[in-house]
């Protein structure tokens, strides 16, 4: 195995586990496997990663990477580390004393503040009612489909209510 493998006039040496090449940010990735990905794929999307098969971070040959999703992916090297025994699963002291931080002043103090830093990040982004078709703004574009809890009612029940019933006389139905 050599430490230096030049692909598409970059050079990346091996440095760990992996293969990067050392002009971090300018003319592609700096990662050899996704340098090698995206020549033969096209970009990859945002929030995916290009996983090693085989585990193996130096073997980079197409047939061994696949594009796996960012969460599935750490997960799956997480239960990795944990068969190997490089990691340990949360104890239940662990989990117990977490429980007590969260619920301290410390631990509410910070969700109190990691939320107002989370809301000043969200998108608003511009919808129309499903029932009364008034615009509105939502930081949930694919969740929210009504503009105010009286509409979703009116849709509920409308949707709820059953059919119409044909007029019935002399109690024969026409």
């Amino acid at each position: 195995m050599t430490d230096v493998i030049e692909f598409n006039g970059r050079k990346y040496k091996l440095w760990g586990r992996y293969y990067y090449s050392h002009n971090w940010g300018k003319g592609g990735p700096s990662n050899l496997h996704r340098a090698i990905w995206e020549h033969h794929h096209g970009a990859i999307p945002d929030g995916f990663n290009v996983h090693h098969i085989d585990g193996d971070g130096t073997n980079n040959e197409l047939t061994n990477l696949v594009l796996v999703e960012h969460r599935a992916h750490a997960r799956q090297h997480t239960v990795e580390r944990i068969e190997r025994g490089e990691l340990m699963p949360p104890s239940d002291l662990a989990r117990e004393r977490a429980a007590e931080w969260h619920a301290s002043a410390e631990g509410l103090a910070w969700h109190k503040e990691n939320g107002k830093r989370a809301w000043k990040k969200r998108i608003w982004h511009p919808l129309e009612c499903q029932e009364c078709g008034r615009a509105f703004k939502s930081p949930y574009p694919n969740k929210t489909k009504f503009c105010h809890p009286n509409c979703r009612q009116a849709a509920r029940r409308r949707r709820l209510r059953p059919p119409p019933r044909e007029p019935v006389r002399g109690g024969i139905q026409l």
